[in-house]
């Protein structure tokens, strides 16, 4: 993780990042950082971001074109609502961007934790996404913010049930992804692969998983890994074990899974030689 300089945006407004790439930012390097935002995740639902590599507004709907070869490597980030986030366009998704090595969010929920996501690539293609700790994302029972979906990393989509962008020849491999938890009924998710773009090529490979709840309602739900759209993905080799009480204030009314395939549409996928262990609890599902 970040061991150069400290980066804190005091600002307790909306709209605010410790670093902001804006469209048209290629082959930059963001490394070895020590990142917060102002904006407790824990009582407001302000968008505030580690890192963003968007377009010309600091939000995570601005398209960013030409935001290609940037590598984001080392950092460490905490209380904000997304950790990194990289949007390029619609139509002109950005190329061969790194994110490696980094620590995202606290080891428990609580002070610093993150709101919302931690790593959500959208319009990418050739993403590398490697070797990170992705941790301490959501929001408990007792959190006053308003009720929000907790994704570790979101190929595609930053919401459960997924809204796919385009995500192809994206790599998402030896990750240790745990405590992601959802106390307000929604969704916590460990990897979700959504792309609307075919074919997608996506490889979701060694990763781990481990401590993800939520007392979800359908359509939201708690999921290790997630298919939300594609075609030609590959999700082999991950380890997931998920296990603990998935009933918070109201009990969970959604099954939990280890791995799903949440649409018809996806093809030509490939699922072999995962290791899933469940041991999830609740007192209506």
């Amino acid at each position: 993780g970040g061991s150069g300089w400290n980066v804190t945006n005091t600002n307790i407004a909306g709209a605010t990042a410790g670093v902001w790439l804006r469209q048209g930012a290629s082959n930059d390097t963001v490394r070895s950082l020590t990142i917060s935002c102002g904006v407790d995740p824990r009582t407001s639902t302000l968008e505030t971001f580690g890192i963003i590599s968007s377009g010309v507004a600091l939000t995570n709907s601005s398209d960013g074109a030409n935001n290609d070869a940037n590598t984001f490597a080392l950092n460490t980030i905490t209380n904000v609502q997304w950790g990194i986030y990289c949007r390029g366009a619609i139509g002109n998704p950005n190329d061969n961007v790194t994110i490696r090595g980094n620590i995202i969010g606290p080891a428990t929920l609580g002070p610093g934790q993150i709101g919302r996501g931690g790593i959500i690539p959208h319009h990418q293609n050739a993403i590398s996404i490697l070797d990170n700790v992705v941790r301490g994302i959501g929001l408990q029972s007792t959190d006053t913010a308003l009720a929000t979906d907790a994704i570790a990393v979101g190929g595609g989509s930053n919401v459960s049930p997924a809204a796919a962008t385009a995500m192809t020849n994206g790599v998402i491999a030896r990750n240790e992804i745990h405590t992601i938890n959802n106390g307000k009924a929604l969704s916590a998710i460990g990897i979700i692969v959504a792309s609307r773009v075919s074919p997608s090529n996506n490889t979701v490979a060694n990763n781990v998983l481990r401590g993800l709840l939520a007392n979800s309602a359908s359509p939201d739900m708690a999921g290790g890994i997630v298919v939300g759209l594609g075609s030609g993905d590959r999700i082999v080799f991950n380890s997931l074990r998920l296990y603990g009480d998935l009933d918070g204030v109201t009990s969970a009314t959604q099954s939990a899974v280890g791995i799903r395939v949440a649409s018809a549409a996806a093809a030509n996928l490939t699922v072999r030689n995962n290791v899933v262990a469940v041991g999830w609890t609740s007192n209506k599902v």
